[in-house]
């Protein structure tokens, strides 16, 4: 810091060492540049803001929800296909289809 002396004893401010920087009472931002980065400063991180972090929170949550529900209709099915129950007296084509088919022939 030059002309230090020039002030006097009568300046309005405080002249301190702080960490090998010499730095007024009000100015301390020289200090902060003594100390080593921090190790998360490197770190991006995958969403600029809060609403982008919910906004894909809110999308992960619907593909697990419609992932589970696929899932969950594969493994139980809403309506299972039955066939229909034969007979052992029943004919794939049998000779009368009704009973008044029957009577005329007899007649």
């Amino acid at each position: 810091m030059w002309n230090v002396e020039v002030s006097g004893g009568a300046r309005p401010y405080r002249l301190l060492q702080k960490r090998g920087e010499i730095v007024d009472a009000e100015d301390f931002i020289p200090v902060g540049k003594t100390y080593p980065a921090h190790p998360d400063t490197q770190i991006e991180p995958k969403h600029k803001t809060f609403v982008d972090l919910k906004a894909t929170r809110l999308e992960s949550k619907r593909r697990n929800i419609a992932d589970q529900k696929k899932h969950w209709e594969e493994v139980h099915p809403p309506a299972v296909e039955m066939k229909l129950p034969v007979s052992e007296f029943m004919l794939d084509n049998p000779k009368h289809h009704s009973r008044s088919q029957i009577l005329l022939e007899r007649h």
